[in-house]
């Protein structure tokens, strides 16, 4: 008997003790529970706050720009104006319309095709609207497999006759012609087709001026990009820009196939600042473009190299 109460005090002993052990057992689990709760909503909070911040900067980063050059030229001239795009990455459709005054330019001609299937044919064209040239609107319309194209890229240029008076001049609009039938309005389609979303999507107007200062500056609302000097040249030109305010600058000079050949980038303050360009810069002669951007302003010019 006294082995078997010694058994059962000791059997016994463990058995109240678990009984305590578990109760703090549970009482430690359920801390823990809802620590880990805690942690993973904090973890989860931030992981959210991160998926957004990555998608503004996606957003933010991936932003379409369509732009229309600058240039000028004597009446009875021709002048080029390059329609030239940046963040182009796997785009499956693109459309939008051009818009100049009739009374200073007139059509002439398309060239520069960067993109497969464009042609300046007037017959049976599905990409080009030419209806309306008299009025001077010339429509744009592209769908074809996913493509890529580099910063810089020109997707065509459009040719003019200069008519207008000396000092006269055009804006070359990149814009949408709803109330025309049908309706073409500016849209791009990423690589399934889908429409993106028009605040991803900028545009930058060109500007064609008649007379012998008509390519002497380009104005924006953050700087004054000159033509650079001489132009043309063949040993080394100065490119000239005026900044309104302490601002990031990027200078680039790019071929007509998109090509960067130079890049400058800069932090500068307001005033007068200039760039020297030798001609070893250039892999060969002919014409180039010299590119200003800032913040709220971008602005494109040529430049010709012998």
């Amino acid at each position: 008997m006294v082995c078997y109460n010694f058994f059962v005090s000791k059997f016994e002993y463990p058995s109240l003790f678990r009984g305590s052990f578990l109760r703090n057992l549970n009482q430690s689990k359920s801390v823990w529970q809802a620590t880990c709760i805690f942690m993973y909503m904090r973890n989860l909070h931030l992981f959210f706050g991160l998926l957004i911040s990555l998608l503004i900067s996606t957003s933010l980063s991936a932003q379409i720009t369509i732009s229309a050059s600058s240039d000028g030229a004597m009446t009875g001239d021709t002048v080029e104006i390059d329609i030239i795009v940046d963040n182009y990455d796997q785009l499956s459709a693109m459309q939008f319309a051009l818009r100049w005054n009739p009374d200073v330019v007139t059509y002439r001609d398309l060239r520069n095709f960067g993109l497969d299937g464009l042609t300046n044919s007037m017959v049976n064209n599905f990409n080009f609207g030419f209806a309306q040239l008299g009025e001077g609107k010339l429509r744009y319309s592209w769908f074809d497999d996913a493509t890529t194209l580099d910063d810089g890229s020109i997707i065509f240029t459009i040719v003019f006759d200069v008519i207008g008076a000396t000092g006269e001049e055009t804006d070359i609009e990149v814009t949408s012609c709803p109330d025309d039938n049908p309706p073409l309005v500016i849209e791009v389609g990423d690589a399934e087709g889908n429409p993106i979303p028009n605040d991803q999507v900028e545009t930058n107007n060109g500007t064609v001026t008649v007379g012998t200062n008509a390519t002497s500056e380009s104005e924006t609302q953050d700087f004054t990009l000159y033509q650079n000097s001489p132009n043309p040249f063949n040993k080394e030109t100065n490119i000239r820009f005026s900044l309104k305010n302490h601002t990031d600058t990027h200078l680039s000079i790019y071929s007509y196939t998109g090509k960067v050949i130079f890049e400058k980038i800069e932090t500068l303050g307001s005033g007068e600042h200039s760039v020297n360009i030798d001609r070893s810069v250039f892999p060969a002669a002919g014409t180039y473009f010299y590119r200003l951007k800032t913040d709220n302003s971008d602005s494109i010019r040529k430049l010709i190299v012998q």
